[in-house]
């Protein structure tokens, strides 16, 4: 699923609280970046998911850090890890 469509370029470093999902798993996403697509060179918003959780005492569990950030344009996967940022081309629709 792509939500970096979800986001416009002005909302880079907000995160968006998305509650608890039905396993008492806090999700939270974070506008990470805007980069140019290789293809197109159209801006795409890169989002970055929670990806860690921390236990709380009443069972659920509280975001305690991110993923890599990423975005999907002309069939490209921008992946924007801590030290690199990566593309890879995404299988053909059918």
């Amino acid at each position: 699923m792509d939500m970096s469509s979800d986001y416009r370029p002005d909302q880079v470093g907000q995160e968006f609280d998305l509650g608890y999902d039905v396993d008492g798993y806090q999700r939270k996403e974070r506008v990470a970046a805007v980069v140019e697509c290789p293809t197109c060179q159209t801006r795409v918003v890169l989002v970055a998911e929670t990806e860690e959780w921390e236990q709380r005492e009443d069972g659920t569990w509280q975001h305690s850090g991110w993923g890599p950030a990423n975005g999907v344009c002309c069939d490209n996967l921008i992946v924007d890890f801590c030290d690199s940022r990566e593309v890879y081309r995404l299988p053909p629709k059918e």
